[in-house]
């Protein structure tokens, strides 16, 4: 049964492992974006389907293609299917996805179930036509309801996703159910996975295994690397070793980045850096997005690698493309320092704003004080109090104690000792020592609270004691003096001292 269309569209429902990042509720806009251009380099591993396709015609390969575009001409639906697909996956062919709708649509009109779920992928990525999710699960829900396997299993997806129709993880099991007990490895993956976490279907691991199992006997990468993450839930390295290795002998990149983290972690096999590193760069070259942000960690510290600053940068970049929220955050602050590419501020500034939004909150610290006062672009106080505001509401300490700063100063913000001291509080609360050093001022001095010095010292002392070099010298001078606690000459040397 062919695999043209589900190879790249029906992702796993889940990652079981601690070291992945699960698949499991992507949001619709996520699983949407990975439907571009890159995915259809993995549709280059079906040609064999295409080649078994074309020996319905001949033994003879350039003249099975002769036959099947002179039937595909002659009106014959399965060889303008076959031709469609061609054009669809650049198979013999340049790729060309006007010419792959044209005959896929010809096949359609006559009913072929496999080109409605061709057509219905092409709506549902916007490919060769305009984007249309309605559109996509009318023509794979035909080909569905004809018994097509891989259309079940992307009914699946569509029904979890709820495109097309309304959200419901117990129809998407019956789907992906259908698929599976029709021999569809793809279908027995997702079936498995619902099973494993309980999702549509009441959770049962060894059911889910079953499915696994029953799809990692005919090759399936996903099934071979869920099994070893399947494997580490239960505790079991040797099995979870084995499970990856097979994986990645088929170049799965996640479970190439598995055997990196279990090399990095020691975890089932002796803890071995350089053996990591092999593995996240067979990963990095395959795409996988935590491993080209490692790679191009190592080349920017020099670790198991020279230290090349470009190739850092031409990693890092990779990686932030491929949506990598931590790599963006690199990628902004090379620009703008002109490490391993040209300076850029205003591309770097582009970046940090991206990963704004990904919740990567030393960005808002790092863009803030470039607009407060870093000489890289005109000051502007306003931009700078917003950007630390955003990062100070979400828990980010350093963002924190500069908005305490900037409302004890008045700057991009009408001055307000009392909202100075409630925000250096909630970094106080977090342990941030330049936080408690700012709450014990504001204790010392009563500035938007009820003096203290008792208060004063008590956070004063927890400054200190977490590093604050200022907290000490006033912990030594209190000490000293008797302010807020109990005079004692021998500790104020002490902390004079530290």
């Amino acid at each position: 049964m062919k695999k043209l269309i589900a190879v790249f569209l029906c992702l796993a429902l889940l990652g079981l492992s601690a070291f992945a990042e699960s698949e499991m509720y992507v949001k619709l806009e996520d699983y949407l974006s990975r439907i571009d251009e890159s995915a259809f380099d993995d549709m280059r591993e079906e040609w064999d389907d295409l080649d078994e396709d074309l020996l319905e015609y001949s033994q003879d390969h350039s003249e099975a293609l002769r036959i099947c575009y002179e039937k595909a001409e002659q009106g014959d639906a399965n060889a303008q299917r076959i031709v469609g697909e061609m054009y669809y996956a650049a198979y013999e062919v340049e790729r060309d996805l006007d010419k792959a709708r044209e005959w896929v649509m010809k096949a359609v009109g006559q009913g072929d179930a496999e080109a409605q779920a061709l057509l219905g992928t092409m709506y549902l990525g916007g490919h060769g036509v305009e984007q249309n999710l309605d559109k996509a699960y009318e023509l794979v829900s035909l080909a569905a309801d004809q018994g097509l396997p891989y259309a079940q299993c992307l009914m699946g997806t569509f029904s979890h996703y709820g495109i097309g129709t309304d959200p419901d993880d117990t129809v998407s099991f019956d789907w992906f159910m259908m698929s599976a007990k029709q021999g569809y490895d793809q279908g027995m993956v997702e079936a498995g996975v619902c099973y494993l976490i309980g999702t549509g279907v009441e959770k049962d691991t060894d059911e889910g295994r079953h499915w696994l199992l029953q799809a990692a006997e005919q090759n399936n990468r996903r099934a071979m690397r869920y099994l070893g993450e399947l494997a580490i839930e239960e505790d079991d390295p040797d099995a979870a070793f084995e499970w990856f290795n097979r994986a990645a002998e088929k170049e799965d990149r996640v479970a190439e980045w598995l055997l990196g983290q279990m090399y990095n972690q020691g975890w089932g096999v002796e803890q071995d850096y350089e053996e990591a590193y092999k593995w996240f760069l067979k990963a990095a070259e395959h795409g996988y997005k935590n491993a080209l942000r490692v790679i191009a960690q190592c080349y920017f510290f020099g670790e198991y690698v020279d230290q090349d600053m470009d190739k850092a940068f031409e990693y890092a970049i990779a990686a932030a493309r491929g949506g990598d929220a931590e790599a963006m955050y690199m990628v902004g602050q090379l620009y703008i320092g002109g490490i391993g590419t040209e300076t850029n501020v205003e591309e770097g500034i582009r970046w940090l704003e991206k990963v704004m939004a990904r919740d990567v909150l030393e960005a808002n610290y790092y863009l803030g004080m470039i607009y407060l006062d870093s000489g890289l672009v005109e000051q502007d106080l306003d931009t700078a109090f917003r950007v630390l505001l955003q990062g100070a509401e979400k828990g980010n300490t350093k963002c924190q104690y500069v908005v305490s700063a900037m409302y004890y100063r008045g700057l991009g913000v009408e001055q307000d000792y009392e909202a100075s001291y409630e925000w250096a509080l909630k970094g106080a609360q977090q342990d941030d020592a330049d936080c408690q050093y700012i709450v014990g001022m504001a204790f010392y001095y009563g500035d938007g609270v009820e003096q203290s010095y008792e208060n004063a010292f008590d956070w004063m002392l927890k400054a200190a004691e977490n590093g604050n070099d200022e907290a000490k010298e006033v912990v030594s001078f209190m000490y000293g003096n008797g302010i807020g606690t109990e005079k004692d000459a021998l500790k104020a040397a002490l902390w004079k001292l530290r």
